[in-house]
């Protein structure tokens, strides 16, 4: 089990993951701290300008403009158009939904801190640079000094959205426990708002009741905080509340009695307030995780891939759902593998579980695995994260190694890498072409590879091998 309590409180504008991936995009590989106002600027840049003259949008604009029309309002015209509607009406991507703007970019800098993309004194994270160095560089740059057409972040690679799904599972055990719900949607059955809210709300008691014993002050109160939001939810949208929590839902509904009543009391201005119920709560908890998965894969739009342009942009605008197989099949995969919540699956079965759900495995099985390949993929991810100087962490390496062979349907887990990398530091292999620092565990490795590691690997494979096995 995590040490933390593995949840994120998601606000209503973490809708479409392209806006992280802008972010990561504008941040330094150096690590260097930057301001706010420069990350704003980079990010306000071209995305929420007018389309203005820029000839090769105007198809664009001019869809989004005839199906964003408001009744009673003269048509809007092309020019108006800012270029991020343009990019999420695209017919790559999955939903034309989003919620930031010019005057709220700030907010993508806030998602940014949350996920932990972004940490203290504005730099990029670990786990950022794993996601820049996914993206296409020459394409990002370009589109970041001013060219709508270089690049658009809202359409998702294969290895982005796993990366996506990896990191997103890793804090929110929220978001496992609606996929698997989800699995169970009978096929063709399409997910209205309230309904999302429920199963949202559902996979919320799920999550606190896999960490109820979490030890940690920090925890506790974080729990206590997610309980009090999971029975908000449940009394927003009449959720089914598990009897475990039935006395908190009768004190949680006293006390928000007695604060409505309070409200009214004190009000000055000589009317009660309103006492229609909202879903403000729910819906903040749920559109967003429901528009992630609609990005990673797990979701469809209705409607969606309709041949009118115009009849699918505006499906990929509503707030309705529906399960694809993929989702399915992961979860199918999970079943046989292991649970979604024990943080050791991720490292030891999330590539099974993705080439099952995405495509078709090219890999072998575990204990057939080719070493050499292991070595090669290794190699590779190091060269893509690896840092310039010093030692740098076998986590990243790995993740990187898995996210490429998942993406190309090879199956390659995170722990294979770490395996192979832990026998050589346990046996004193390869001196002259491996360094190691720190403790042996995933989480505290720390190595520094030379260019012609894989070639070294064949003067012990024969012994490597058999270690491997066993």
């Amino acid at each position: 089990m995590t040490k933390a309590l593995p949840w994120t409180k998601l606000q209503d504008f973490y809708l479409r993951l392209g806006f992280l991936k802008l972010l990561a995009a504008c941040l330094s590989v150096e690590r260097r701290s930057v301001s706010i106002d420069a990350i704003l600027r980079c990010l306000e840049r071209p995305m929420f300008e007018s389309v203005g003259g820029r000839e090769a949008l105007r198809a664009d604009a001019l869809l989004v403009a005839a199906t964003t029309a408001k009744k009673g309002a003269g048509p809007r015209r092309a020019e108006e158009v800012e270029v991020v509607e343009c990019l999420t009406a695209a017919d790559r991507v999955p939903s034309a939904l989003y919620a930031v703007t010019r005057g709220t970019a700030y907010k993508i800098v806030d998602w940014g801190r949350d996920v932990e993309i972004l940490v203290r004194a504005n730099q990029i994270s670990e786990r950022g640079l794993i996601l820049k160095s996914l993206l296409p560089t020459d394409a990002a740059s370009r589109f970041l000094a001013g060219d709508p057409l270089a690049w658009n972040p809202f359409a998702l690679t294969a290895s982005e959205r796993m990366f996506f799904l990896f990191h997103a599972l890793e804090r929110d055990f929220v978001t496992a426990g609606l996929i698997e719900r989800l699995a169970e949607v009978e096929p063709g059955t399409c997910i209205e708002t309230r309904e999302a809210s429920r199963m949202t709300c559902a996979a919320l008691f799920q999550m606190l009741a896999a960490t109820e014993r979490l030890p940690d002050a920090a925890s506790i109160q974080a729990h206590r905080t997610a309980l009090d939001l999971a029975l908000t939810m449940a009394y927003e949208v009449e959720a089914t509340v598990p009897e475990h929590w039935a006395r908190h839902a009768v004190q949680a509904q006293v006390a928000r009695a007695t604060r409505v009543a309070m409200k009214r009391k004190v009000a000055t201005s000589g009317k009660p307030e309103s006492g229609r119920k909202t879903t403000k709560n729910s819906d903040h908890q749920t559109i967003p995780r429901f528009e992630q998965l609609v990005d990673l894969g797990f979701l469809e739009k209705p409607g969606a891939d309709d041949p009118d342009p115009a009849v699918a942009v505006v499906a990929r605008r509503r707030w309705r759902y529906a399960p694809t197989g993929a989702c399915r099949r992961w979860a199918g995969a999970l079943r046989q593998l292991g649970s979604p919540f024990n943080p050791g699956v991720r490292f030891s079965a999330f590539s099974r579980a993705a080439v099952t759900a995405f495509g078709t495995s090219m890999g072998t099985a575990e204990h057939g695995v080719e070493l050499v390949d292991v070595a090669r993929r290794t190699w590779e991810a190091y060269a893509a994260v690896g840092r310039q100087v010093g030692m740098t962490p076998v986590d990243s390496i790995a993740l990187r190694a898995m996210l490429d062979a998942s993406a190309e349907g090879q199956v390659l887990e995170m722990e294979w890498v770490h395996r192979l990398l832990l026998i050589i530091k346990q046996k004193s292999w390869l001196t002259d072409v491996v360094s190691f620092a720190a403790g042996s565990a995933l989480d505290t490795m720390f190595v520094r590879l030379k260019p012609n590691f894989v070639d070294r690997i064949f003067a012990v494979l024969n012994e490597l091998e058999r270690e491997w096995n066993r």
